[in-house]
């Protein structure tokens, strides 16, 4: 018998394609909302001719195993140490840069993505891995909750095996994940600072499994982040945010950021140099006029839409 919320996930950088690249203890994951799709892919149908109704052989031409969970945002407890995050912003196209005692930063990249083994494991020793696996990721802001990252990742189909792998998430555990509120956070606009209700920053990436006589890929091949900015409506004599988004008669961006935490060694900051304000609707909370505009992150200089910086 297993049960459904035994469940651990390790993920490990994979440097040789298709070899698994044998995740430890140290590799797992601090998760949550963990969900895979072990066994899916394209199909075919072997179709024929014949006098009687009925389905037809279908095989899988191109196996794989999708991934999906969320990681809460939160340092390491050290200034300038890689993310316990960073392998898995590796494999969603973002490349690492760590700067001793200060931080550690992730940029978009559009050629030489990483990718990674991603191990799930029912019970302790039920594992279901995939290999190659590429994804993309998306950074939500709730005022009132914990902030996190949501993952999907696809990688080649594995087939399951059984062999205990423990799991050690003790240094994720040392490390607190504060709440989105005015103690913690600071949301940056257009140079004001709007009271948030929600940010959302999706990278978007689009991500294609390949499967070939000789050849198989999981790639990126692509990307269009965007999100959405919620925040309580201020008066036009205060900002005007429709001079901000309106479009028909030419475009404007604007510069955006959020500050989480003030302890160093648990600080998250995410800028986002470009941000067009593309859509506009209201919504009603506790009362207050809250705006909800649609965000489209625009390159600058090229893959800077969204940079995530850890320290």
């Amino acid at each position: 018998m297993l049960f459904f919320r035994s469940k651990t996930l390790f993920a490990k950088l994979q440097p040789t394609a298709l070899t698994d690249s044998v995740p430890i203890a140290t590799d797992a994951v601090q998760v949550f909302d963990l969900e895979i799709d072990p066994y899916e892919g394209d199909t075919v149908e072997e179709t024929v001719e014949r006098e009687q109704f009925g389905n037809y052989l279908q095989f899988n031409t191109s196996p794989t195993t999708t991934m999906r969970f969320k990681v809460y945002l939160k340092g390491t407890g050290s200034a300038g140490d890689a993310a316990f995050f960073g392998p898995l912003l590796r494999g969603c196209g973002f490349a690492e840069t760590l700067n001793a005692s200060t931080d550690a930063t992730y940029d978009l990249v559009s050629t030489g993505q990483e990718m990674l083994t991603l191990k799930y494991v029912l019970s302790g020793n039920q594992v279901h891995a995939a290999l190659d696996c590429r994804g993309t990721v998306r950074l939500e802001f709730t005022r009132g909750g914990l902030p996190y990252l949501q993952f999907e990742f696809t990688g080649a189909y594995v087939e399951p095996v059984t062999s205990a792998l423990a799991a050690d998430i003790s240094a994720w555990e040392a490390i607190t994940t504060l709440p989105v509120n005015r103690a913690n956070t600071v949301f940056t606009l257009d140079s004001t600072t709007p009271c948030l209700e929600q940010l959302v920053a999706d990278v978007a990436n689009e991500v294609v499994s390949r499967d070939l006589p000789n050849c198989y890929s999981t790639s990126i091949v692509d990307r269009s982040p965007n999100g959405n900015c919620n925040f309580e409506a201020p008066t036009l004599a205060t900002k005007d945010w429709f001079d901000v988004l309106e479009s028909h008669n030419g475009v404007t961006t604007v510069a955006g950021s959020i500050v989480h935490g003030s302890t160093a060694g648990n600080i998250i900051e995410v800028q986002m140099p470009r941000v067009q304000l593309a859509g506009i609707s209201f919504e009603n909370s506790d009362g207050i006029l809250v705006y909800n505009t649609n965000a489209r992150f625009i390159p600058v200089a090229g893959n800077d839409e969204i940079q995530i910086i850890v320290r």
